[in-house]
């Protein structure tokens, strides 16, 4: 209703403890004023200027806070930083979006007390150096997005629910860790891991159909620590095919979805637990890199691999089952039996009488070529060696289907 300047009388003063506020403006930019924002509420978009910090219990500038509209601060300067040398937030629910862009920060953003679960509805830092642990437990966050922003301590985001993840040319100095945090969409692309990586008990992706063609993607990123993806769900796909690591990745107990997962994603996973020496779970994962090998010689239409990979499938599940060679060669052997008493009785030229010359000059021709292939000419039976000749290697890729099942699935 009036003229009235508050800001006035705030600059005569040495600290301001704001309790319980409540601010209809977009930012308080005062200089030599230590403040103390205490459950206050934020009505419209907030700009946070660098506050000198007014002491209390946790050191904190905004606590308990709940901010409706879009939270930000950025560098009005090309070429300058802006600098955050105190503690922001702990324990703020946040209704809108976060925007941090060519900050330095010299001191945490977050820092909560306890276990209660918190709401941001995007978290967005560029062109931004992070001094201090980025530490972001229990939150329900809609979108996370890092871009060209170093981060030179620990980053742990933990136990969050997090519907889009999009980290991008970003390093990642210190340890990272999202231990049992799920992703509905998540993509690194171009950034650099340099200590220990942590996906533990974390679930990618959905079966909503909404989302059902977003993969986990991790595209030209480098680790050059260990990787963990242990007790690790993706619901839709994982693509690490551009991965670069110096440690092979864990992914014991993980799941993957096959149908929306390259085919040399599955080789380094096989490949990682090869190099473990868990070869029976590496097993596991060559039988699905064998099926996307089957699904691209369908796309490219090679027949050829297409019909020796079909075989191998049916008869021994890609050398997993040694059930089905079993089975094979009881068969064969049971075809084998008939065919012989088909031979000794003369069924097969009692069924044509009058082409009996025909399949006479043709047996004769293959049977003479079938009686000279070694190894097997000794023990080609009379009269039918070609017959006998494809039953023999029959009953030998089954023997060796069988021994190979036997040893991926007992092998130390």
């Amino acid at each position: 209703r009036d003229n009235f300047d508050y800001l006035k009388i705030f600059k005569k003063l040495t600290g301001v403890h704001f309790m319980d506020c409540t601010f209809y403006s977009y930012s308080l930019s005062i200089e030599n004023v230590e403040f103390f924002f205490d459950s206050c509420e934020f009505e419209n978009a907030w700009y946070i200027s660098n506050h000198k910090l007014l002491t209390n219990n946790h050191n904190i500038l905004y606590q308990q806070c709940t901010f409706n509209e879009n939270v930000s601060s950025s560098s009005e300067s090309d070429k300058e930083y802006y600098e955050f040398s105190e503690k922001l937030f702990s324990d703020c629910t946040f209704k809108s979006e976060v925007s941090f862009s060519k900050i330095i920060f010299k001191a945490p953003i977050f820092k909560n007390t306890g276990y209660e679960v918190f709401k941001i509805e995007s978290l967005k830092i560029s062109d931004s150096i992070i001094e201090e642990r980025l530490i972001l437990n229990n939150y329900e966050i809609r979108e996370i997005n890092f871009k060209n922003t170093v981060f030179n301590d620990k980053v742990e985001l933990k136990d969050n629910s997090i519907l889009k993840a999009y980290l991008h040319d970003s390093n990642f100095i210190g340890l990272a860790d999202f231990f049992n945090s799920t992703f509905q969409v998540f993509e690194a692309h171009k950034c650099i891991f340099s200590e220990f990586t942590g996906f533990e008990n974390c679930e990618f992706g959905t079966n909503d159909d909404s989302f059902s063609k977003n993969n986990c993607v991790f595209n030209y990123v480098t680790f050059l620590d260990f990787i963990n993806f242990r007790n690790t769900n993706f619901y839709s796909g994982l693509d690490i095919s551009n991965i670069n690591y110096s440690i092979p990745p864990n992914f014991l107990n993980s799941e993957i979805e096959i149908s929306k997962t390259n085919r040399e994603t599955f080789r380094i996973v096989k490949d990682s637990f090869d190099k473990n020496g868990n070869y029976i779970e590496g097993n596991k994962y060559y039988v699905n890199e064998m099926k996307k090998l089957k699904e691209e010689s369908i796309e490219n239409n090679n027949l050829s691999n297409r019909f020796l990979l079909f075989i191998y499938h049916i008869t021994s599940n890609y050398g997993q089952s040694y059930i089905r060679p079993t089975v094979f060669m009881i068969m064969m052997s049971l075809i084998y039996w008939l065919v012989i008493i088909g031979f000794e009785n003369n069924f097969l030229y009692e069924i044509m009488p009058s082409m009996n010359g025909y399949i006479f000059s043709i047996s004769n021709f293959i049977n003479g070529i079938a009686s000279h292939i070694m190894p097997f000419a000794r023990i080609l039976k009379e009269g039918m060696e070609f017959i006998s000749l494809i039953f023999y290697i029959l009953f030998s890729t089954s023997i060796w289907l069988f021994i190979l099942a036997v040893k991926r699935n007992t092998k130390r």
